[in-house]
């Protein structure tokens, strides 16, 4: 399924389990294909997408030989250059299904928060650190290193499922040393405190649950980082909601008539012209929309 990162000139990922093909588009919908992966082993790109203020595009591999759950993967995490060339692929015991991401971005270094979903990680975030990071669009200048992963939730609930290969928390988001998570297996939304700077508490908060959330899936926080939306897997419904816990539903709103597993990806901002707008993918029809 596709997915979007938030930041502006959307970046989509495409066809869940095999797609190895992201794409830029501009505000204006126009499409330019951004990277092509081709690495000789399966490439099945994720939902655990996101771009650096530097430049740099990071990925999720999670693969499949035939689309199925049947045939999933372990897979890595890919880092691109601005020219959508693979710099790093990463593999290693903390990555295991990577199948959501928010970053923590402080331009030299950042916080990469990305969520596992294949047994035995079973919903799993694991926070990496980016440190020395420079611009992208230099080929002489590195690619940032993931670095010191720390397991900071456990067991939020995933499990493999034919239609969707997974269902596992895809949504994260970040802000305030707060990680807001879309547990899709038990139907709320979770929240973590002191991800980065305190005592990390594993044990989650819940911030609302059932009512209207029909297993939340994409999860954005709105630009003033006191709301967040999420849409669900089991409708074509967007649901609104305050944040921090404990929030509060304030609407909800059908933005796709095809109903199940047609939406995914999901992101808000605000444009060059201070216009709040909200962008999400609709598998449906094969559309990237936007509500403003």
């Amino acid at each position: 399924m596709p997915s979007l990162s938030q930041t502006p000139g959307w970046w989509v990922t495409l066809r869940e389990g095999t797609g190895r093909t992201i794409v830029q588009i501009s505000p204006t919908g126009q499409q330019t294909l951004f990277a092509q992966i081709n690495t000789g082993e399966p490439v099945g790109l994720s939902t655990a997408l996101v771009v650096l203020q530097s430049g740099w595009v990071i990925v999720g591999n999670t693969p499949t030989i035939d689309g199925t759950s049947a045939t999933v993967m372990r897979g890595s995490i890919f880092v691109l250059d601005a020219f959508g060339s693979v710099r790093a692929e990463l593999k290693n015991n903390f990555i295991n299904g990577p199948w959501g991401a928010t970053v923590a971005d402080f331009g030299g270094s950042a916080s990469l928060f990305v969520s596992n979903v294949i047994a035995p990680a079973n919903g799993t975030i694991v926070r990496w650190s980016l440190n020395n990071i420079r611009s992208a669009d230099d080929p002489r200048n590195r690619p940032p290193q993931l670095t010191n992963p720390n397991i900071v939730a456990n067991n939020i609930g995933a499990a493999l499922d034919p239609a969707a290969v997974v269902i596992g928390p895809v949504g994260l988001g970040y802000a305030n040393n707060q990680l807001f998570v879309s547990d899709e297996v038990h139907n709320r939304v979770l929240q973590f405190n002191n991800v980065i700077v305190g005592n990390l508490n594993p044990n989650p908060v819940v911030v609302t649950s059932d009512n209207a959330l029909q297993q939340p899936i994409g999860l954005t926080l709105t630009p003033n980082q006191n709301q967040a939306l999420i849409v669900n897997n089991l409708n074509g419904n967007l649901v609104d909601f305050t944040i921090p816990a404990r929030g509060v539903q304030l609407a909800t709103a059908t933005v796709s008539n095809f109903g199940a597993r047609s939406l995914f990806g999901l992101a808000a901002t605000i444009n060059q012209f201070g216009q709040r707008k909200v962008y999400f993918v609709n598998d449906g029809d094969n559309t990237l929309n936007v509500l403003q």
